[in-house]
Formats: structure tokens, sequence, C-alpha cells
């Protein structure tokens, strides 16, 4: 449901055009695994009821919020209703769709939205996962972590993986593609420095959030 939703959502905003997406043959590295270097302190916000202050991280594949019980040991949150925004290190993550987007601010109105997408990759049947391997050695894990099964960094470290982040404008509670249209609804002050760039690049790349938040730093100002 979650993957029907996500990609409804993008094909609506036009996204999914020449995004770039990489195979990773190495081990899946916990930076890529969590959304966060480490649990960090932070809150979730919720639309009706009070914030939950804690140490928290997300999982980036499938996309749950993880803290750590009295014992030390890693747990997920299972009830997500309600919540809205969940914030870490003062990193806040937009939760939407059952997925998490991170939040950069552009503008006092205008942040990026990153979405991060992770696939893990493999041509070995894992049983404790009841996954089989197939012919293409490509296995997608989407399922994993279903009733009440938690996935643990420690079991999946050794997989290659396949990831993908993609950007978009988020202001005033909608996701905005990154066309020129849209770049100017957000800096209207900045429509001749928007058009001179389009003219010059004719479209965005939504995979380079750090060229994104660089450019919109000056339309920002």
């Amino acid at each position: 449901m979650k993957k029907t939703l996500l990609i409804g959502l993008f094909a609506l905003m036009g996204l999914c055009a020449n995004l770039r997406a990489q195979d990773i043959p190495g081990g899946l590295p916990a930076s890529v695994f969590y959304l966060m270097p480490e649990m960090g302190k932070g809150t979730l916000l919720f639309s009706d009821k009070s914030p939950i202050p804690g140490t928290y991280n997300i999982c980036a594949i499938d996309n749950t919020v993880r803290f750590k019980d009295k014992h030390g040991m890693e747990m997920v949150l299972d009830n997500t209703e309600g919540l809205v925004e969940v914030i870490i290190d003062n990193v806040p993550f937009l939760f939407r769709y059952g997925v998490f987007y991170r939040l950069d601010p552009l503008s006092s109105e205008v942040l990026l939205a990153t979405l991060r997408e992770v696939t893990l990759l493999t041509d070995t049947k894992i049983a404790s996962y009841g996954m089989e391997s197939n012919t293409t050695a490509v296995q997608s894990y989407e399922s994993m972590g279903m009733e009440g099964r938690i996935l643990h960094f420690s079991e999946l470290q050794n997989i290659p993986y396949r990831m993908k982040e993609t950007s978009a404008l988020y202001r005033k509670g909608a996701m905005l593609s990154l066309t020129k249209k849209n770049f100017i609804k957000c800096f209207p002050d900045k429509k001749a420095e928007i058009e001179a760039w389009f003219d010059q690049n004719k479209k965005m790349d939504p995979s380079d959030r750090k060229a994104i938040i660089e450019l919109c730093e000056q339309w920002g100002k």
C-alpha cells in the first residue's frame, strides 16, 4: 500500500523523470540504513496529542521510527496514527504517505523535502525472511518488517543495495516538483534569476539535494 501511494504521488508530481539510482555492490552502511548518523534527541509531533520527546532515528528501508528500550534494545514505534513530523537533532522529517521526507529550509516559507528510497539486492535465499532468490539476482525486501519483525542493520549490512534520493519543494502543505513555474511561485522576487538559470540548464536534477539547496540559498535571500 505504501509503495502504491508513493508511486502515485511521484507520477502526479512528475518527479520520476531522469532520477539517478545506483546499485552499490558493497555492503549496506549504517549511514544509508538510517536517515541520521546516529540516534539523537528529538520529538515526535502528532496532530491529535502532545509531543513525545525522546531519542530517535528513522530506518530508510521501512520508514519506521526507531528508539531503544531501557535495556538498550532497538525498538520500532508501532503506532504512527496522527504522526506528522519527527525532529531529530534539530533536523525535521515530515511523515506523509507513510514515508519520511527530510526538510531543509530554503526561505521563510519554502522547504526542500527529500525522500530516500533504499532497495536491498541479493541473489541469496535468506530463510529467516522467507524470501526466495530469483533469476535476475535482484530481490526487493519491501515486505520485511511486517508481522512484527524488525529490520536490524546488523542482519543486513553485508547486502548490496540501490539508493535513490528525490527532492521536491514543500510550501504551505503542498509538494511541488522542481519546475521553473514552481520555483517562481516560491521565489517570486527572483523571477529573472530563475528564468535565466532554466534557460541555461533546462531542468533541475531532483536527486542532487545539496546542489538544489546551494542554488536556492541565493533565491531565498
